[in-house]
């Protein structure tokens, strides 16, 4: 309110204030307008992306500083089942990259669970029909034991083919079966079980088999560094794969 008006449409209230119009007894509510529920975010997929090519780069630098972490390791002369001493600063960098790692993982993994959501709706208000891996299988689909080897790769593969189907506002019913996936979505699975693997190779062969505690973490340090090299090789072709998805998405409703 105001003691003057300050344009066309501007009214007089009874206390002597002026108001704007559509402040005004009567006057139509203001538009919002929400962003269709059968389109995928722009802002979400590129916050997305940001993350995961983040999380990328300091992969990339924890599997340099891990490979030299285990070259060093043995000649620190240190004994690392001595819990009272202070950490060396070889010790600090490598640790350090490894928990700042998976800090940005983490954060990478949550923004990727709520982009996949965001996709499996719309999918969904498209009128994609018969689709398996919908619904909860956002979550579900990453935490089902050995299932979950099989059932993230089925669910971005679904949710590839619905997107290609040229989508006018009309349910596009059990069209997206007749499209096929990438080849790029098996080249990013593949990485991402690579890194798995070496991740539980970490645990596996380097528990209790070595001769020192030196060369056990030496080992553990090489596995570090070999699953940090899949995990990023796979963050990069996971960004292709949503970026592609993203593309789809949108050319499918322009055609």
């Amino acid at each position: 309110m105001t003691d003057r008006p300050k344009g066309e449409g501007w009214w007089l209230a009874s206390d002597g204030k002026w108001y704007p119009p559509h402040l005004q007894p009567g006057a139509p509510a203001p538009i919002t307008r929400t962003p269709p529920q059968d389109q995928i975010p722009n802002g979400l997929t590129n916050a997305l992306t940001t993350l995961v090519l983040s999380t990328c780069g300091f992969m990339l630098v924890s599997a340099f500083v891990s490979f030299w972490f285990a070259g060093v390791v043995r000649d620190l002369g240190i004994d690392f089942n001595d819990l009272t001493r202070e950490p060396t600063n070889e010790e600090l960098l490598y640790f350090g990259l490894i928990g700042l790692v998976g800090i940005a993982w983490i954060a990478s993994g949550v923004v990727a669970l709520v982009w996949i959501r965001r996709v499996s709706k719309a999918a969904d208000a498209r009128g994609a029909a018969g689709r398996r891996w919908g619904g909860g299988w956002f979550i579900g689909a990453w935490v089902v034991p050995f299932a979950n080897i099989v059932l993230p790769r089925l669910m971005f593969a679904e949710l590839e083919r619905v997107f290609q189907v040229p989508y006018r506002g009309l349910p596009i019913d059990g069209e997206w079966r007749h499209y096929d996936r990438t080849v790029l979505l098996d080249v990013w699975w593949a990485l991402y079980l690579g890194a798995a693997v070496g991740r539980v190779a970490t645990f596996i062969l380097s528990g209790g088999q070595a001769a020192s505690a030196a060369q056990e973490l030496a080992q553990t340090a090489r596995w570090d560094a070999i699953s940090s090299l899949f995990g990023a090789a796979a963050g990069l072709v996971f960004v292709v794969v949503v970026r592609r998805i993203l593309t789809s998405s949108t050319r499918s409703a322009q055609a």
